[in-house]
């Protein structure tokens, strides 16, 4: 039985090679707090983040991940047509019939996911 659980694969977050476990206290007054938490939030990261690259490099110079607005409007597409075949699989499953409204729904998420793919063909060519 213990053999078992070792062999199985291991799920979840993977492991760091150099564990991040040592905290290093910074004392400061309510003010200083929240300017050092606007500077990390407009580098869109967290403070710990933040204060360790300024106390390193002696600059907190982080790479912002910014995406064309093209790819989130096709990834909030994509999160909607999820959530309708979602409701259209748990109907589905819970043996309930689709009414008219659902099925209008699944034929706009249809022709949705068409035009997603000939914009796709066609931006490959």
């Amino acid at each position: 039985m213990i053999n078992q659980r070792d062999n199985r694969k291991k799920r979840g977050r993977p492991k760091v090679s150099q564990k991040k476990n040592i905290n290093v206290t910074v004392r400061c007054n309510t003010i200083e707090k929240k300017l050092i938490q606007d500077s990390a939030r407009k580098l869109n990261t967290s403070v710990s983040v933040y204060l360790r690259e300024l106390g390193l490099k002696g600059a907190a110079k982080i790479k912002l991940k910014t995406l064309p607005k093209e790819v989130l409007q096709f990834t909030g597409t994509l999160h909607h047509i999820t959530a309708t075949l979602n409701l259209i699989a748990r109907k589905r499953n819970s043996a309930e019939d689709l009414n008219a409204m659902d099925r209008a729904l699944i034929n706009q998420q249809m022709r949705t996911v068409q035009r997603i793919v000939e914009e796709i063909k066609t931006y490959l060519k």
